[in-house]
Formats: structure tokens, sequence, C-alpha cells
């Protein structure tokens, strides 16, 4: 961010949540094949494909393969493993064991790189909120302990639409801290391709040039991490991790405590983001590229560990979102004017964890 003159905004401590019907679906498991029956002291085969079967009563070793079916076995033979799902775009890791085939023992669930499936969430990622820019429409939460401060680990995480023209230099997406230079942990815009995850430049420029180039206009999943055990900070856009000038935390970089602030920012004022946001998510660690790739089109239960705040921003009324987690940190519209809710068109099928 550029240094110059800030305007520091009184932000009230209530809180905002977003609520996404994801629905407690469970995840379709793709079916293995049935174990070939063994012969008379022989080896039964395993189910699913790539994996390998030993003789007498062992278990075989798990492969590539989808979920294990039912394992049958000839007379004294071995049982056939039923494998387990790998990771899928979910990230869940789904185990079945097999059943007992006549005469064999139970099927054991080995590890294999084949994936389970989610069910898309119905009604897919429901609404967002629309945010006009240059008018006073931000959302606040009080995080209270749960918010990550002084130099914890912790990521910052949503999807932000971005319109024509909009890429608008200190027009924060989100942003907490006290409103002082090193003191502050945010996302803003740095002009067309250009974003700025500030806080650590504490007055100078930290404009991130995203690569690969994204097109203007369009939908773009955005998180800022700090890593406080390794001292080090990363941004990511669309899961790839982006260059940023500042690496790693300057002495004098340690975020205060303050609400948490969507749309707008305590460090330039009023003038805030341009655009849709949707499902926001905020961690007390710092989630690695891995992680977040698999779960930036999953639909969160809330308590996933490290959780502390989730807005699914599917209410579509009122002014109250609420926050999945555990601590029920909802937020809230407080200013005078409120932003729009919007019906959610973020590209690609997101999936219900488990």
């Amino acid at each position: 961010m550029s240094a110059r003159n800030r305007e520091r905004v009184g932000l009230p401590t209530t809180l905002i949540l977003l609520a996404l019907g994801c629905g407690n679906s469970p995840p379709v498991r793709t079916t293995g094949g049935m174990g070939s029956v063994g012969g008379t002291g022989g080896v039964a085969s395993t189910s699913g494909s790539g994996a390998t079967s030993v003789s007498g009563d062992q278990r075989s070793t798990g492969g590539s393969a989808g979920t294990g079916g039912k394992a049958n076995s000839g007379i004294g033979g071995s049982v056939s493993i039923a494998e387990t799902g790998g990771v899928s775009s979910g990230g869940q890791l789904q185990a079945l064991g097999g059943q007992n085939g006549a005469g064999g023992n139970e099927a054991a669930g080995g590890s294999g790189a084949g994936g389970a499936t989610f069910v898309p969430c119905p009604g897919g990622v429901g609404k967002a909120l629309k945010f006009s820019g240059d008018i006073d429409d931000f959302v606040t939460a009080n995080l209270g302990a749960d918010l990550p401060l002084q130099r914890s680990s912790r990521t910052i995480e949503l999807w932000a639409y971005f319109g024509a023209g909009k890429w608008i230099g200190e027009h924060s997406l989100i942003e907490y801290g006290a409103g002082m230079d090193c003191h502050v942990f945010g996302i803003d815009g740095e002009g067309l391709g250009a974003l700025d995850p500030y806080g650590n430049g504490c007055g100078a420029d930290n404009t991130v040039t995203l690569v690969p180039a994204v097109p203007e206009v369009g939908w773009l999943h955005l998180t800022y991490a700090y890593d406080g055990l390794n001292n080090k900070f990363q941004f990511t856009v669309n899961g790839i991790v982006q260059p940023i000038p500042s690496p790693n935390a300057e002495p004098d970089w340690s975020t205060n405590d303050s609400p948490l602030l969507i749309g707008a920012s305590s460090q330039f004022g009023i003038e805030g983001f341009d655009g849709v946001i949707d499902e926001v998510r905020v961690w007390n660690i710092s989630r690695t590229a891995a992680d977040i790739t698999r779960d930036m089109k999953v639909l969160l239960k809330g308590n996933e560990p490290g959780l502390v705040a989730y807005y699914h921003f599917d209410e579509g009324q009122g002014t109250t979102m609420k926050d999945v987690t555990a601590g029920h940190h909802d937020a809230s519209m407080v200013s005078e004017a409120k932003p729009a809710w919007v019906d959610s068109d973020i590209p690609g099928v997101f999936s219900c964890a488990p």
C-alpha cells in the first residue's frame, strides 16, 4: 500500500455472519467392484484396481481405487481388501471397510488414490453481498478472543467479484487491526491486475502484480496468511502463491485487536471495495497452498480445525449474517448504507463437506 494520510473510522464491535446452505447431505461414494471368489486355500483378489493381494489369510494392501465394495473369499481363502477413497475435491478421506466373505476374514480399508466424490450442495453457493465502493456500507464482526492477534498465525480467505474499473487502490476488501501502519492485516486493490496484502509494509508499497495475469472482470479466490512459526506471509489468488514484496514480518509488525471489517477499512476510511464478496473465512492457522486449493470450492461445516469465523452470506435478507463456527461471531451491517443481497454466481460446482 502506498503511504499517505489515512482517515480512521470508528467502528462498532458488532458481529457479521454468512450462513451458506450447505445442508447435511453425505458424500456420494464410488463403489468398488466385488472381490473375486478364491478357491480352496487360494487367494481372494482385492476389490477395485491397483491393489495387490497376498496368499493365506493375510490382508491385501490397498492400491488406487474408489471405495471398496463387498469382499468375498473362497473356503480357506483370504478376503480381499476394501480400499478407501482418496482425497476428492473436498479434500476429505472416506474409508469403508469390507464385509466378511464366506470363510474369510473381515476386509480392512487400505489407502488408495481413488476419490470419493461429494454431492454438489443443494442450492449451490446461495447468496452474496454487493458493496458499492464510495459509500459507507461495510459489514463488521467482533471475534473476541478468537481473533488471531499480535504475531500469531492466521489466514483470511474470501471470494471476490471484480467489475470493470473496480481495481481501486486503497479500497479494502477485508481488514482487521488498529487502523495504524504496521498494526493492520488486510487486502485491498492496487489498480488493474494488482492487489495489496497490506499491513507488513508499515506504510511502504506492498503491491503484488498477479501472476499469472487474471481477467479484469470476474471472480477471484483470495487468501492472506501469516505463519508465526516461520515469520512468513503468504498471499494466494485462485490457490496460486503470489510474489509478496515483503514476505517476512518487519520487527514492528504486530496486529492489534479490532473488529473484523468486510468491504471497508479502518486504515483508509469508508471508501471500500466496489464489488461482490462471498464465503469469508478466518483461521487461526497459516494454511498451505495445497489446503487452500483443496477447499476453495468446498462449503465447509464450520467445525474444521483452526476455523474461527465463517460467513456463507446466505441469508438473503436482513442485516445479520451468521457465523457457522462454534464461536457464533455473527456479523452485522451497522453502517448507514447497507450492502445489497445478490445471488452468488461463483463459477464451477461447490461440494458440501461431509
